[in-house]
């Protein structure tokens, strides 16, 4: 038994030694594989031009250009006659230059092809120097010195250099008097920073305040989705069907009726803002008003009895849907008034003090038109009211900037806050109704909701799929979702739902994925030629813009053929499943926004850049959006990763009250993630510093425009100088960066 036993080990050990040995070998062939992919190449480093060239490009890197110094250009010259025979010509002598310096050439005679010995003597020590020839007419031709090859040469600590160079071959110069010319440029003034370093600091300053701009903007809207991707957050949250049908179609009307109507007067109530309508006062009164007035409104429509009240009966139903309906019109008509006074007065703000920046800066200023890149001689109280007169009206530019901003979104946010309130209405005053309908009726409504609502997705989808091939993708990706899962269900229907063995429950579960996979391979490939998108894809010929009247609206017929797809899908799943089914929201919104969150994320900076710089033109606004878009996605994995490693203690002592999602949210997961959100927000503006780099590269601004403009010209030690500041400001935030993370962790 024992020898079996040994045996046995025996055999193992030698299969996990065989296996080992496999993997190693098919680890080494696919490394080498990579290497030739690769094109990995030892022999090409080693040629010698291009080690001098790469020489060269690392000394003038590493010996950047940070200073400057006034020079005064010495020029010494000495003659040559060409052709020593030449009758009746005296060859002056070469007398000091008043610096000191002497140049002497040896023979002062000769002809083209020559070997010239020429010694330089009482120069400065290590100025810079450069050797020229100057024939007798016509433009100066500077001579590489035969030693090291280039036109400059370096003097010796005394002052001193002996080389050689050779006679130029010139026409009809022969018996002519030339000129052998030394010019140094021997330094003066004092030291200062170079026009580079000046260049360099105004850039790596843009560049900071691209990457906070970028971080700051990306915080908010990254946090919000941070706890939509994190799956303990959401995995609990399931409504019936019925409610999210209702929830979803009256979404739509009311964003309809967001955009037709108060978008309208949202920029009504802008223009008032901005005094365009009834003067300043008047927008500025408005929201003041508007806050008053919906305070006193909600407090007459729910008094204290009623709200101590939990009882609604049948007498008092009415009363209470009215009062429901009215808080809920009032509120929203707040909002918008509220939102585009602001924006009214931000632009209106905006304009007064670009008005007054102007009155306190001085006024030769003003008249000159002076930028804030160049430098001009103040005296402390003139400097004073420059940047006074440069700080508001960057604040001007601001608020116009928010202001702006308000009236282009303006309808998106009356569509999202009048949709949310007609949905939330409707949600709260049907959802009862709905759940206590009968089995039958129950999913005939089912069907009807089912077919409104997955039209109307399906349509909005369908019209975002025109725009480009990939779009295109997306109805044949959500008809296979919704194929799967109504196999899935429909399944469920017929086999029943309880089973003993754990057996029979992995085969069913094992045949509900079998099912899903063929319902979506079905209508993926169904949709996919209904709405011929190969064509899309294969030719790049998207879909034809022809309108059609639908009930008396025109619309596209590829959006038309998009929602009678889903309206059967939706017909068919909605009269399934019914209305009283649950729904895992939670999970679908988890899993939207994980994707969503990736697909971005994915996308490189550089990119972005590249189709930002398209859309906004070159500059640092460009660099702002590229940076912002990437910081979203970037930031919100890293923010729902926290959130998804939190104490679960607080969070299900709060579920444990009954609190609400958005409760739990407040008092369990907000205090647990300050400080990990604040660590991330810095290390996250470390990376944007750095990423702004590389989008200057494609005209994003910031120091990269800077960096790739000087390489582009070859300016090594130019470029060395941004190299430098690159290294110094991330080294410094770095630094910075993590000792926040420390403080805070």
């Amino acid at each position: 038994m024992e020898n079996q036993q040994d045996n046995a080990k025996a055999t193992r050990s030698a299969l996990i030694r065989l296996l080992v040995v496999i993997t190693i070998v098919i680890g080494f062939v696919i490394y080498a594989y990579g290497w030739t992919v690769t094109e990995v190449d030892l022999d090409k480093p080693q040629e010698a031009q291009r080690q001098e060239n790469v020489g060269n490009a690392l000394r003038e890197l590493l010996s950047p250009r940070m200073f400057t110094q006034e020079r005064e250009v010495v020029e010494i010259t000495t003659s040559f006659l060409m052709e020593c025979d030449s009758a009746d010509i005296d060859i002056p002598e070469g007398a000091p230059h008043e610096s000191g310096g002497i140049v002497a050439i040896s023979p002062n005679c000769g002809e083209a092809g020559d070997i010239l010995d020429i010694t330089i003597s009482n120069f400065e020590p290590l100025a810079d120097t450069r050797i020229r020839w100057l024939p007798p007419e016509g433009q100066s031709r500077p001579r590489e010195d035969l030693i090291s090859g280039r036109e400059e040469i370096v003097l010796s600590g005394d002052g001193a250099f002996v080389g050689q160079i050779e006679v130029p071959r010139i026409r009809n110069t022969e018996g002519q008097l030339h000129q052998v010319a030394i010019r140094a440029a021997l330094p003066t003034g004092p030291i200062e920073l170079s026009d580079i370093s000046q260049q360099t600091i105004l850039r790596m300053i843009e560049t900071i305040f691209m990457a906070l701009l970028a971080t700051s903007v990306a915080i908010p809207i990254a946090s919000f989705l941070s706890f939509f991707a994190a799956r303990n957050l959401m995995r609990p949250i399931k409504v019936t069907v019925g409610k999210l049908q209702v929830s979803f179609l009256f979404f739509a009307i009311g964003a309809l009726l967001g955009v037709q109507i108060f978008a309208a007067i949202g920029d009504f109530a802008l223009r008032i803002g901005s005094g365009a309508e009834f003067g300043i006062l008047a927008g500025l009164i408005l929201p003041i008003v508007m806050i008053v007035f919906a305070l006193l409104a909600t407090r007459y429509l729910n008094p204290p009895e009623i709200e101590k009240s939990k009882n609604i009966n049948s007498t008092t139903s009415m009363a209470h849907y009215g009062r429901t309906i009215a808080n809920a019109v009032v509120i929203t008509l707040t909002v918008i008034l509220v939102v585009g006074s602001v924006g009214g007065i931000a632009i209106w703000a905006s304009g007064q003090l670009d008005v007054f920046g102007e009155s306190v800066r001085p006024a030769f200023l003003a008249e000159l038109q002076i930028s804030r890149e160049e430098f001009y001689p103040l005296n402390p109280t003139e400097w004073i009211q420059n940047a006074i007169a440069d700080g508001l009206q960057a604040i001007g530019t601001l608020l116009n900037t928010i202001g702006t901003l308000i009236q282009l979104i303006m309808p998106v946010i009356s569509a999202l806050v009048v949709g949310f309130t007609v949905s939330n209405i409707a949600s709260s005053l049907l959802s009862a109704p709905v759940r206590n309908l009968p089995k039958i009726p129950g999913h005939i409504l089912g069907a009807i909701l089912g077919m409104l609502v997955c039209s109307i997705l399906f349509a909005v989808v369908g019209f975002l799929g025109m725009a480009a091939a990939l779009l295109g993708l997306l109805v044949p990706i959500m008809a296979a979702v919704l194929g799967g899962e109504i196999l899935i269900a429909a399944s469920r229907r017929i086999i029943p739902e309880a089973v003993g063995e754990l057996r029979i429950s992995r085969i069913r579960q094992i045949s509900q994925w079998a099912l899903f996979a063929i319902g979506a391979v079905v209508m993926f490939v169904f949709t996919f030629n209904t709405l011929n998108i190969n064509r899309a894809l294969i030719d790049g010929t998207l879909p034809p813009t022809t309108l059609t009247s639908f009930f008396g609206i025109e619309i596209f017929e590829y959006m038309i053929r998009s929602a009678s797809i889903g309206a059967v899908l939706g017909l068919i799943g909605g009269g399934i499943v019914g209305v009283n089914s649950n729904f895992p929201l939670g999970t679908t919104l988890y899993n939207l926004s994980r994707t969503a969150l990736n697909t971005v994320r994915s996308i490189e900076p550089l990119i972005m850049g590249l189709v930002f710089v398209v859309w906004v033109g070159i500059g640092p606004f460009a660099g702002v959006l590229a940076l912002t878009l990437h910081s979203i996605a970037a930031l919100g994995k890293l923010y729902s990763e926290q959130v998804e490693n939190i104490d679960p203690g607080p969070l299900e002592a709060i579920q444990s009250t009954g609190a609400s999602w958005l409760q739990t949210v407040i008092y369990a997961v907000i205090p647990q993630i300050i400080p990990p959100y604040i660590a991330f927000t810095m290390y996250r503006w470390d990376i944007n510093v750095r990423m702004s780099t590389i989008i200057g590269f494609v005209g994003g601004g910031g120091i990269g425009l800077l960096l790739q403009q000087q390489i582009n010209l070859l300016r090594y030690r130019d470029a060395g100088v941004a190299v430098l500041a690159i290294a110094l400001v991330v080294s410094l935030l770095d630094y910075t960066s993590a000792y926040v993370r420390e403080k805070l962790t």
